[in-house]
């Protein structure tokens, strides 16, 4: 079979009345008057192979088979496309549009872009994309043909407007009015890719007609082009006391597990800090070694596996723990060890299994950025690595055949609570029988191929874990969808670079190990956290998204520091606050919202300017005064300093004081200083409560 080729195909539109007669030479009925050149490019299209599995003139065209390492959300569907199923489509309109599929999808990448002739267009696209656009498409062309045949007849339309830059313009808004899909960016697309310079010469041999769809009245609209009052404005990100009160509790379910269990824990901080607070809910579940073997055995037997085989799962040490229950059937052992212990195997403890479960798939999608699909790809066994100096999550995703191997592309920091997720999840894996990460709580039988979670089920899990672990009316308002993790870590990120406290102790690791990476594989310069923001924004054809997460980190930072309703603590807060009120009542007086001046100084970057001090001397400009203690940033402090002024972005870490100091207070081991630790709770009250927080 011939390969495809560029030159042979850019021919397609000066044959154009010789393809429009193909059916007749794959009938062997060529006629005399067809010269040699024509024969050869009709020969040329019927040998074309467009995939490893589709010839060109194929009714439908598989590209699976070139991308076996597609994503599993990918691959089946997303990656065929169908000419056949609009059958109001003519024979020469569906070879137009093949052609125009292949040499957009091959060519166009490396042509100017027809709206600017300065910018050549990015890299080839994948080509579920482009399926994604051509299948709108030709579903609103099948809608165009079947309005102009109910017109004009079916057989003058295939004869008389076969090709696509033969049909009316007026036709076009008939059939928006009554066309059953929406009409949104990708409808959009296709037209653009259509009304291409170097489609309408190398495929169509003239210009489509041109119409403004933007301007037909459509049934339906999608996206972007509702109105602005129809539109719903999805979260990108989860908010501010959301993020903090599930990084904590996730951590302590993890740990907790892992304690449990006899394993070792990495995140020891979190583990401090569990045993601080008093979280056992492995205990109040019994969970320990031989319970879970015990488990684990039921499990499996269950599904199949041979005694042998069950233990070549739990390996020989769970052998010799499991001693006498090993004389019992599954089901036996079980109830024996319930009769014994008290601690039972109900649906309570599966529920305790599952909700451990998604907090390990809540943190590793949360503080690696990594997208679903990734996500769905990591292997328990396999895709924790280190390099020699960092550890590193690995997917099993690769996006491109030339695909280069970078931080956030292939690889992701495993900070010391991922790897301890991992780690459950390989404990889990056992009664689960599956190999991925991201996995159904259900045993895959024996015999079987593991699958990971969906799409949705990806998203079914998390979500489980917000709705155990916040409040309902919290939870109800969430809206959660498996990017908000990524999103919610950019916007983290940015607000650190913005100067504004990390409310989570696993973003600051996250920040430290990141920041200070230089590994060759990925990075020979230290990242900042707006840089690793960036970095964890951009993709996926979202070219804004950065930009919008960045802007809400800047405001709210603008929001927390100049705010002239807010509270703020020092000698000259009174001075600052009121400043600030004479500020925005002039803008308000000429009509301005608070908000649109927020907005205002956003746009300006103010908050970039801000180097995360105190408002010394409420905005007076004196000398610098070297005898002031003042150690700046966070730990401005308005009771050790007279010109210190503190606002809302410094009350986190302000709560933070007042939280580790009480949990000392129930240390035994620091008895002999409780003096100290209530003076620094004192402190630490005094300053939230000047800035109304509550604790």
């Amino acid at each position: 079979m011939e390969q495809f080729s560029f030159a042979s195909l850019l021919m397609f539109s000066e044959f154009r009345s010789t393809v429009s007669r193909i059916q007749a030479f794959l009938s062997e009925e060529a006629q005399p008057d067809w010269d040699q050149e024509a024969l050869n490019f009709l020969a040329y299209l019927k040998s074309l192979k467009v995939s490893q599995l589709s010839l060109f003139l194929h009714g439908e065209w598989d590209f699976n088979a070139d991308y076996p390492n597609a994503s599993r959300y990918v691959r089946g569907s997303k990656l065929q496309i169908n000419f056949t199923r609009h059958e109001n489509i003519p024979d020469l309109a569906i070879l137009e549009l093949k052609a125009a599929f292949i040499v957009y999808w091959k060519a166009l990448s490396a042509v100017p872009d027809d709206d600017n002739p300065m910018k050549v267009n990015q890299p080839l696209s994948k080509p579920n994309t482009v399926i994604s656009i051509f299948e709108s498409g030709l579903r609103f062309l099948d809608k165009l043909y079947a309005v102009a045949a109910d017109e004009l007849g079916k057989e003058h339309v295939e004869i008389g407007m076969a090709s696509l830059v033969s049909l009316p313009a007026h036709f076009y808004a008939t059939a928006a009015r009554t066309y059953d899909y929406v009409f949104d960016e990708n409808l959009l697309k296709f037209f653009k890719v259509l009304h291409s310079v170097h489609l309408e010469q190398n495929v169509f041999g003239s210009p489509l007609p041109r119409v403004d769809l933007t301007t037909l009245e459509w049934k339906m609209l999608g996206g972007t082009l509702r109105p602005e009052s129809e539109k719903v404005k999805k979260k990108q990100v989860l908010e501010n006391k959301v993020f903090e009160i599930s990084s904590l509790k996730a951590s302590f379910a993890i740990v907790d597990f892992l304690e449990a269990m006899g394993g070792e824990v990495v995140d020891k901080a979190s583990l401090k800090r569990k045993i601080e607070k008093g979280y056992h809910e492995a205990d109040n579940h019994g969970v320990n070694p031989l319970k879970f073997n015990i488990y684990t055995r039921s499990r499996l037997a269950a599904k199949g596996f041979s005694h042998d085989q069950i233990m070549d799962v739990l390996g020989d040490s769970a052998a010799a723990s499991m001693g006498n229950y090993l004389l019992y059937n599954a089901r036996t052992a079980l109830n024996k060890y319930k009769d014994e212990t008290g601690s039972g195997f109900g649906d309570e403890f599966r529920k305790y299994l599952s909700s451990v479960c998604y907090a390990c798939h809540y943190i590793i999608g949360q503080y690696t950025g990594m997208r679903p699909s990734e996500l769905a790809e990591l292997l328990t066994d396999s895709c924790v690595q280190f390099d020699g100096r960092f550890w590193l999550l690995r997917s099993a995703v690769t996006k491109h055949e030339e695909n280069l191997v970078e931080l956030f592309d292939d690889f992701w920091i495993a900070i010391p609570i991922v790897r301890d997720a991992v780690r459950v999840c390989a404990w889990m894996k056992k009664f689960k029988n599956n190999d991925y990460v991201y996995s159904s709580m259900d045993t895959v039988p024996w015999g079987e191929k593991s699958v990971s979670l969906s799409r949705s089920g990806v998203q079914h899990t998390i979500d489980g874990f917000f709705q155990k672990n916040l409040p309902p009316e919290v939870h109800a308002k969430l809206d959660f969808n498996p990017y908000m993790l990524r999103h919610t870590l950019a916007h983290q990120l940015y607000r650190a670079d913005l100067g504004l406290p990390f409310i989570s102790h696993q973003l600051k690791h996250f920040g430290e190990i990141v920041g200070v990476s230089r590994s060759e594989r990925y990075s020979k310069t230290t990242l900042s956290y707006g840089e690793l923001a960036d970095k964890m924004a951009s993709g996926g054809g979202r070219g804004s998204q950065a930009e919008s997460l960045r802007h809400q980190a800047e405001k709210e930072s603008n929001q927390h520091r100049f705010d002239p309703d807010g509270n703020y603590a020092g000698v000259n807060a009174q001075a600052h606050k009121e400043r600030l009120q004479r500020v925005f009542q002039g803008y308000m007086a000429a009509g301005y919202t608070k908000d649109e001046i927020f907005e205002a100084m956003t746009k300006q970057h103010i908050a970039v300017i801000s180097v995360g001090q105190g408002f010394c001397y409420g905005g007076k400009s004196e000398e610098f005064d070297s005898s002031i203690p003042c150690v700046g940033s966070l730990r401005c402090n308005p009771n050790r300093c007279k010109n210190a002024i503190v606002s809302k972005a410094n009350a986190p870490s302000w709560r933070e004081v007042y939280y580790q100091n009480k949990a000392l207070l129930g240390n035994p081991d620091f008895a002999y200083n409780h003096v100290q630790i209530k003076a620094a709770m004192e402190e630490a009250y005094g300053v939230l409560q000047l800035l109304g927080e509550e604790l």
